[in-house]
């Protein structure tokens, strides 16, 4: 019978696993027709892999989508990092990531200032523990 349940909670949490990751991929695929970046995306990710984010102008709304979409950010640019607990199996080091949005979380500007401020912070930050600098 234990084993019974082991075997029920791994299948639920592999389903929630692939569900999480496919409402992410969604929310990438909306934000970046809303935003206008769809096409710039993969030049931008090819910086991100070398360590290089972004500017604000390029990523335009795309953080902010994102961000009110998993319900991090509300529409009033209050912070939630709890929304992002959902994510973390699905991102290398999600525990640590979390701690450094943590540090994030208090950034200042417009909504898409914010919400881009934000995203750098973490990034710069999960590239730092992912590198090891």
């Amino acid at each position: 019978m234990m084993k019974y349940i082991v075997v029920l909670l791994l299948c639920a949490s592999v389903q929630n696993s692939s569900q999480n990751m496919f409402e992410l991929l969604k929310y990438k695929n909306e934000c970046s027709s809303e935003s206008g970046i769809g096409k710039a995306m993969k030049s931008m990710l090819k910086e991100i892999m070398a360590g290089e984010f972004p500017s604000f102008t390029q990523v335009t709304g795309f953080p902010l989508c994102m961000m009110t979409k998993i319900g991090f950010m509300d529409k009033d640019g209050n912070v939630n990092p709890d929304a992002l607990k959902k994510y973390v199996g699905l991102i290398p080091n999600g525990n640590d990531i979390l701690a450094v949005v943590s540090g994030c979380k208090d950034a200042k500007g417009t909504l898409p200032e914010k919400a881009y401020e934000i995203c750098q912070c973490v990034f710069q930050g999960a590239f730092k523990k992912v590198m090891g600098t």
